[in-house]
């Protein structure tokens, strides 16, 4: 399965949201994961913080909701930080949103309390040099003894579960149907959407997989400080491939 290396650049549009609204279009998963960053980083209504990769800013968006007044999101996607930006006019609520690549984002150095990257943002490319851009660009944008948030697929949960194959109803119309090869801790997907009429779409992408021990070492290398780990499980039950079981890491700058 030979994977364009910037699938990335098109997947995040409006077939996203019907795809994987078990997961992005969840009010309930949500908020659940909203509940553990606020404990995990002992968030305060007054920090600084960049939602990073965010996409429509799901989580800012629940964020100001519980009453956090400095919150920006920074997604590649076009649509989905239109998106977002829609959303957070219709509820009155005060976020930036910023389109911008991840790995060199033109956003001032130091100037975030807190940069948190949630929902499988790290592994996009096959090439391990361009993701560590990703956790260089969060390290340059904190402040002193700011803190940092990724989460990474829980590799030994998924390969004792690996499914070569996934098939489930999106909504009343629209069928996913999902083909996986797993080698050299790289998931390939090739992802078919169709309706009862017509083929929607028919494209490939992939997740490179760190372990935890792994992705320690290159954020010490980094020098962020005071290394944390939680294993937080979404489902046992829905095959989410990616997203079922995630490692939540948490570091200091």
């Amino acid at each position: 399965m030979k994977v364009d290396k910037y699938w990335w650049k098109k997947l995040f549009g409006e077939v996203y949201l019907t795809t994987d609204a078990r997961t992005i279009n969840n009010p309930l998963l949500t908020k659940r994961e909203v509940d553990f960053l606020e404990n995990f980083l002992q968030l305060k209504e007054e920090d600084k913080i960049l939602d990073f990769c965010g996409g429509q800013g799901r989580h800012s968006l629940e964020l100001a909701r519980r009453g956090y007044k400095d919150l920006t999101v920074l997604d590649y996607s076009k649509f989905l930080i239109n998106r977002g930006k829609e959303e957070a006019k219709k509820k009155k609520l005060n976020i930036k949103f910023v389109r911008a690549d991840a790995r060199s984002p033109k956003l001032k150095k130091e100037s975030f309390s807190v940069v948190f990257m949630i929902g499988n943002c790290l592994g996009y490319f096959l090439d391990k040099r361009e993701n560590l851009k990703i956790l260089k660009s969060a390290y340059r944008l904190l402040k002193n003894k700011g803190k940092f948030l990724v989460d990474i697929p829980n590799q030994d949960y998924l390969k004792k579960r690996f499914k070569p194959i996934s098939i489930h109803q999106a909504d009343k119309k629209t069928l996913v149907i999902r083909k996986r090869v797993l080698k050299d801790n790289t998931i390939r997907v090739r992802e078919i959407v169709i309706s009862k009429t017509r083929l929607i779409r028919d494209t490939l992408y992939c997740q490179l997989l760190y372990d935890l021990k792994e992705l320690k070492n290159i954020l010490r290398k980094i020098d962020f400080q005071k290394i944390t780990s939680y294993t937080f499980l979404t489902s046992s039950e829905k095959d989410l491939g990616l997203m079922s079981s995630r490692i939540f890491v948490r570091a200091l700058k």
